[in-house]
C-alpha cells in the first residue's frame, strides 16, 4: 500500500530452520538515511527519512509477534516535519505505540480525510504526540485513530476554513490545545468567524468522532467572551 525508496544499512542474524510452517529466528538493526515514502493511496508523503532501528520476528518467529523499532526518526513533510521514535507490533495489523514531535501545513494534511468537513482548509499545526493504536493506511485509519489511546500538546496558527455549506470564514489567529483522547481542552484561543471576534476556553467532547461522522453529536463546554458579536 506504500513505496519506499532510500539507503539501508543492516547487521542482520538468521537462525533456525525453514519451511512452509516454520520461520527462522531474525534480528536485525539498521540505518535509514536519504528514504523517501510515500502512499499509494492517498496524498502523504515523508521525504528526508533518517532514522535508527531493529526489526524481530519475536518469539512465535512470524509477522504477528515482530516487532519493529525506530530511533531517533527525523523526516520531512510537505512544509513540516516529523521527528521522534516508535514501534510497530503484528504486521498482519499494525499496532503503533510512538511518541512524536511534528509540524504540519493543514492544507496537505486535510486531503489525508476524505470525508473531510472542513473546505480549503489552511494553517499550522505543531503537536508532541504521544499514541498507542492500531495504524492503516487505507479507509480505516480514522477509525482506528478514533478508537486509541492519544494524547497531544497541540498549537494552532492561522487556520482559515469553512465548514461544510457555511457561508462564513473560520479564522483561528492562535489557540493552545490538549488532546486526551476524544476530548479536546483549549487553554486559550482567539477566533473569528466571518466578522465576530471570539475568545474561547473550554471543552470540546467527541469534536473528532463528530466531524468524522462517527457521532452524531459533541458536547461543549466552556467560556465565550466577544467583544463584536454579528448574528
Amino acid at each position: 500500500s506504500f513505496l519506499v525508496d532510500g539507503l539501508l544499512d543492516c547487521d542482520a542474524t538468521i537462525e533456525g530452520a525453514i519451511s512452509k510452517e516454520i520461520n527462522p529466528s531474525f534480528n536485525m538493526s539498521f540505518n535509514i538515511s536519504e528514504g523517501n515514502f510515500k502512499l499509494k493511496t492517498r496524498p502523504f508523503i515523508l521525504g528526508n527519512i533518517n532514522a535508527l532501528g531493529n526489526i524481530n520476528n519475536g518469539s512465535k518467529n512470524n509477522f504477528q509477534s515482530t516487532i519493529i523499532r525506530f530511533d531517533d526518526f527525523r523526516s520531512t513533510t510537505e512544509n513540516g516535519y516529523i521527528k521522534g521514535s516508535f514501534k510497530i507490533n503484528d504486521l498482519n495489523k499494525y499496532f503503533l505505540d510512538a511518541s512524536l514531535n511534528s509540524s504540519w501545513d493543514l492544507s496537505k494534511v486535510n486531503y489525508y480525510f476524505q470525508d473531510s468537513p472542513f473546505i480549503k482548509l489552511k494553517g499550522i499545526l505543531t503537536a508532541q504526540t504521544n499514541y498507542k493504536g492500531f495504524l492503516s493506511f487505507d479507509n480505516k485509519f480514522t477509525d482506528y485513530f478514533i478508537a486509541a489511546s492519544h494524547h497531544s500538546n497541540v498549537r494552532l496558527e492561522k487556520i482559515n476554513f469553512r465548514y461544510l455549506d457555511s457561508p462564513l470564514d473560520f479564522n483561528i489567529e492562535s489557540a493552545d490545545c490538549i488532546f486526551n483522547n476524544n476530548v479536546i481542552t483549549i487553554n486559550k484561543s482567539q477566533l473569528q468567524i466571518s466578522k465576530s471576534n471570539l475568545l474561547f476556553t473550554g471543552e470540546l467532547e467527541d469534536f473528532i468522532p463528530y466531524i468524522f461522522e462517527r457521532e452524531k453529536k459533541m458536547n461543549i463546554k466552556g467560556y465565550l467572551s466577544s467583544k463584536d458579536m454579528f448574528f
